[in-house]
Formats: structure tokens, sequence, C-alpha cells
């Protein structure tokens, strides 16, 4: 098994492009270039990590499985196979850090994440699987990207998407309820969904970015209705990111 640990220290990347704003904007304009490209990079590595985050747990619960007493040998291989692909998807989360930074003579250009090609982080092979990614509910609800990221049982991908639109009314109504507050568009809010059986589904919410505690609550109540994905055999879990931006 390859080595899990593969997250850098941003600061030991080097930032090329700190003195690059172009003399003849002025100061004022160059400090504005070097805040925005500091922004953007600095959301390219907070996307990352977050994804490096979800992909170390996962290996840690196939690591547990594998190490398991009495744990035959078709569960034991299979979460042998678990840990290689995983620790392949955190070496490329490891260079997608780096990816974050620019270089060259485009400095202020946005830095372009690996995440943001269709299927970079989710394999068919593994347990880490794309289930939808982009998709928009109803009151200017996004669906950031919905994985399967650990399990070994089995569902169809429109299942679980029908689930999760069965709760779009009451996550559009979080969402208004945000902007009531006065707060602006763009808070994200991170769901676990375990499903056990087609009846089956607990969820929880992990953390927000951007929101507050009544948005954390709010989406935590509505994605308790979530109770029904229809072919779902086994134990999955499913990761979630909802993004609030508005009608």
């Amino acid at each position: 098994m390859r080595n899990p640990f593969a997250l850098p220290i941003v600061l030991a990347l080097g930032l090329p492009w700190a003195t690059s704003a172009s003399a003849q904007d002025g100061p004022a304009a160059g400090t504005r270039a070097r805040a925005a490209a500091s922004r953007a990079v600095a959301a390219c590595v907070h996307r990352e990590d977050e994804q490096l985050q979800r992909l170390l747990r996962a290996l840690e619960q196939a690591e547990a499985r594998a190490a398991a007493e009495g744990a035959g040998p078709d569960v034991r291989e299979q979460a042998e196979a678990a840990i290689d692909a995983l620790s392949e998807r955190i070496d490329e989360r490891a260079l997608a850090v780096r990816a974050c930074v620019p270089s060259g003579a485009d400095a202020t250009a946005t830095p372009r994440s690996m995440g943001d090609e269709p299927g970079s982080l989710s394999g068919e092979h593994g347990t880490v699987h794309t289930v939808e990614r982009g998709t928009r509910l109803e009151g200017g609800v996004v669906v950031v990207q919905g994985e399967r990221v650990d399990g070994e049982g089995t569902a169809r991908d429109e299942d679980v998407r029908a689930a999760v639109r069965a709760l779009s009314p009451r996550l559009a109504r979080c969402g208004a309820q945000l902007r009531g507050r006065g707060a602006r568009a763009g808070a994200e809010v991170h769901v676990v969904i375990r499903a056990d059986s087609p009846t089956r589904a607990e969820t929880e919410v992990e953390h927000t970015t951007g929101g507050d505690e009544s948005l954390r609550a709010c989406v935590g109540e509505a994605m308790a209705g979530l109770v029904v994905i229809r072919s779902q055999r086994g134990h999955s879990e499913y990761a979630y990111v909802f993004r609030f931006d508005g009608p």
C-alpha cells in the first residue's frame, strides 16, 4: 500500500505570482490582483483539502475492514483493493493541490483544480464513485457533487439522485431562510448519507462553509426526510455538497 499522507503544506509550494502585477496598472491595481489571485488559490486548496479528507476517512474505514477479526477472505480482498485505489486517489489529490498554484506569465489566472475534471476524483474502481455533479435543484440550490465514498453496498445512481430530489423543496426553504437573514449567496453544506436498505438511511451534516448554525440545522432537518433509496442493497455511504446560490 502506498503512503496515504499526501497533503502538502500550501505555504511551501511558493507563490510565483505574488509580485507579477503589471507596474503600469499602479500599486493599487497590483494589490487587488494579488488579493484576487490569493483568494482563488485559497478556494482551490480548500476544495482539494475537503476531497482529501473524505478520501482519508474512506481509507481508514477500508483499513479497519481489512484488519477486522473474523473478516472473510472476500471482505479482506475487497478492503485491500479499496486501500490501493484510495491511495492512488490521494496521490492524485496531492498533485491537484500543486495545480492550484498558477505559474508562468499568466500569474493572475484563476487556478484550475484537477477536481474540476469529470470523474477525476471518483473512479469506477475502488470505493469512491461520482453519483452526480453540478445539478441544479429548486430555489437556487445546487448539488456541487454527490459521491459514494464507502461501503460495499450498491444502488442505482438514478435512485440516489431521486431520493435527493424528493428533498428539494425542503432544501429550497433552507436557502430562502438563509437569504432572509441577509446572508450572501454561495454557502455550502456538506452532508453524509448512510444507507443500509431501500427504507433505511441516516444523514449527518458534517460542516458548512459560508453558512450559519441555522442553515446547518435546517439542512439537517431537511435531510432527515431521506428514507428511501429504492435499489439500495447493503451498506453505502454517500457524501453530498449542496450550495445555496439563490433563485
